[in-house]
């Protein structure tokens, strides 16, 4: 009986391609982040991502933090007319309704976990 051949399109080449430019452009883009910014520390640990960011004197009510599927953004006054803004953006989706925020010795720590795409079920 014969094989049949490969049956991959260019659409389907194109979207898989796609994809994973997406990926590591996002995962530059975390990095350039990071890298421009003295005062934030993002740190993955394999089930959630933690981003430290000094806030000095800054009133932790004064803090804005927006979270999206794969992004955050945090803004801080700066002064009494200006805003300082930081945007992260992660190559894995996160669990939005999970993310947490505390403020302690001027480090704001946000704790975001990720999105379990499966899990491991145990076969009693």
């Amino acid at each position: 009986m014969p094989t049949k051949p490969f049956s991959f399109t260019l659409d389907d080449f194109s979207r898989t391609f796609d994809e994973l430019f997406d990926g590591m452009l996002q995962r530059w883009r975390m990095a350039q982040a990071v890298g421009e910014s003295e005062h934030a520390i993002v740190r993955d640990y394999g089930d959630h991502y933690e981003v430290l960011i000094a806030l000095g004197g800054v009133d932790p009510d004064q803090v804005d933090i927006q979270v999206s599927e794969r992004s955050l953004t945090v803004r801080v006054p700066a002064d009494a007319s200006a805003l300082c803004e930081g945007s992260f953006a992660f190559s894995e989706p996160l669990r939005r309704e999970a993310v947490t925020a505390r403020v302690a010795d001027g480090m704001l720590e946000i704790t975001l976990p990720k999105l379990a795409r499966s899990r491991r079920v145990r076969v009693e």
